[in-house]
């Protein structure tokens, strides 16, 4: 059985270039590199087509053991239309409200989906929400005029599931920063970075933590919001008889991850 299994998608290279992103294949990478220290069966991918983002979800939810620890993270652009989120996919030209359902990935039915496997919990983790949508197309006829058209700014609220973990790197309807002063990675994944390997401290006590220096970095602009049903605490790392730490200067020291990676198939 596998234990802990986590995917992780970064994406930079979107067309039209006007919505490229600069840390999103960093941050993805070094979230799989830190998960892989944590002992999961993480894998990542980077860049990928409406298709291949469609197919590889897919199979990483059909590889889901039951009981396991899942982890979905995800570095890119996202919009919300009529209450529900999509993280989207390289090329996002034309992509618009009439038509979003069939060229982006609905981010309630991914969970949902995974859910079915039964996991014994999904902590999903979306650092996107970087690009405004537009009121209105300058030309209706032209796909790139359109893209994004309909959509609203930011990630909607959502309902976790019973066992779910929701992280937002922003609050919903609003815009994260892709840059921190760090400069490798968006300022919510690098202070993700600096907690997510530390021992004896569960998930939900380190998102706190994340967020009270992203909150404090952005001078209250960005204000990262987490959605929970879990009434269990997870921790990523076994617990020991450790004292657990708690928000402190010792933890703000822990290194961010910055070997390369490889991508490894499902």
């Amino acid at each position: 059985m596998l234990g802990k299994q986590a995917l992780s998608i970064g994406i930079n290279a979107y067309v039209p270039r006007r919505f490229t992103l600069e840390p999103c294949l960093n941050d993805a990478g070094d979230m799989t590199l830190a998960l892989r220290l944590l002992g999961f069966h993480a894998h990542f991918a980077k860049d990928l087509s409406y298709k291949s983002m469609k197919s590889l979800t897919h199979q990483f939810i059909n590889s889901i053991q039951p009981g396991a620890i899942v982890v979905f993270y995800f570095s890119g652009h996202a919009c919300q239309f009529d209450g529900n989120n999509y993280i989207m996919p390289t090329n996002v030209t034309g992509v618009w409200a009439g038509n979003v359902n069939s060229h982006a990935i609905d981010v309630q039915k991914l969970i949902n989906s995974m859910h079915k496997r039964r996991p014994r919990v999904v902590i999903c983790i979306l650092d996107c929400c970087r690009t405004d949508a537009p009121s209105e197309p300058v030309d209706q006829m032209s796909p790139f005029s359109r893209t994004f058209y309909g959509m609203k700014i930011g990630l909607a609220p959502m309902q976790a599931p019973p066992a779910t973990i929701i992280a937002y790197a922003c609050a919903a309807n609003d815009v994260a920063s892709a840059d921190s002063i760090y400069g490798r990675n968006s300022l919510y994944t690098s202070h993700l970075l600096r907690y997510i390997t530390t021992p004896n401290v569960d998930i939900e006590t380190l998102l706190k933590c994340v967020s009270i220096d992203v909150q404090k970095e952005s001078e209250n602009q960005q204000i990262p919001y987490r959605y929970s049903s879990c009434n269990e605490a997870i921790y990523l790392t076994a617990p020991n008889t450790y004292k657990a730490m708690m928000p402190s200067q010792d933890m703000h020291r822990r290194p961010i991850v910055r070997k390369s990676l490889s991508m490894n198939p499902l």
